[in-house]
């Protein structure tokens, strides 16, 4: 039996093909820079984690924006795209998107998650994400903070935090405060982003001794401790600041 990931991989490689010619000119006329952006960071070679043009996405305005979004409900599942219609908001996409849920969701019951076994949570965060961006719901954030707080590869934590990070609900709290303890620093050092994020507070320091990285400092020592209490202290009270 071939791997699921395997097959999802040919398929969204195989339909790349076939966008080649359907993305050309749109209604007659060339494609904008902010078209030809959004192709090459969507479809193109590079690895999803090398970031997505979001920014090109979301200028794409009239016949651009829905060629946009044909192409991407297109290559459904592939995680990229799933991201992207989140993104987006798109209405089109939900209910594909609560199947790719529901399957993925049930899948994480059924076999055990990378790395004690073959199943990995890509679709399931992606669809999750995009979902409480077209409509926020308790199952979907419910599924982030699932793997957030179960999962062992921290790659796969990172991502959950990534759509979490999106989610500006009081459920999501303490599990990112549980978070600000993991083992790995980079989930740490989001997990903070995250926390100030929800409270209006400004996360993108490049002060290297702000609470943001003095917590991703060794979890028990005083540096770890102090930024973790800073960062606790600077929302505490503070409602949460809805985007």
């Amino acid at each position: 039996m071939h791997h699921p990931a395997i097959l999802a991989s040919l398929t969204y490689h195989l339909l790349l093909v076939v966008m080649q010619g359907l993305s050309a000119p749109v209604l007659g006329q060339e494609m904008s820079p902010q078209f030809q952006r959004f192709k090459f960071s969507y479809f193109g070679p590079g690895e999803p984690r090398e970031g997505l043009d979001v920014t090109a996405l979301m200028q794409l305005q009239g016949a651009e924006r829905t060629r946009a979004e044909d192409l991407l409900l297109g290559a459904l599942p592939e995680a990229r795209v799933i991201t992207g219609l989140g993104q987006l908001r798109s209405q089109r996409a939900k209910s594909r998107l609560r199947e790719i849920f529901e399957a993925e969701r049930a899948m994480r019951w059924k076999r055990p998650m990378y790395p004690d076994g073959d199943w990995m949570p890509y679709e399931l965060v992606r669809s999750a994400g995009a979902l409480w961006l077209i409509g926020p719901d308790q199952r979907w954030l419910s599924a982030l903070t699932d793997i957030l707080t179960t999962a062992k590869h921290d790659y796969f934590r990172l991502i959950a935090l990534e759509e979490i990070f999106n989610c500006r609900d009081k459920a999501a709290v303490a599990p990112l405060v549980d978070a600000l303890g993991d083992t790995d620093a980079l989930v740490r050092h989001h997990a903070a982003q995250a926390l100030l994020a929800f409270h209006g507070l400004p996360y993108d320091s490049v002060d290297t001794e702000a609470a943001i990285y003095r917590v991703m400092a060794q979890p028990g020592s005083p540096r770890h401790a102090a930024g973790r209490d800073d960062i606790l202290a600077a929302f505490a009270g503070k409602p949460i600041v809805k985007e």
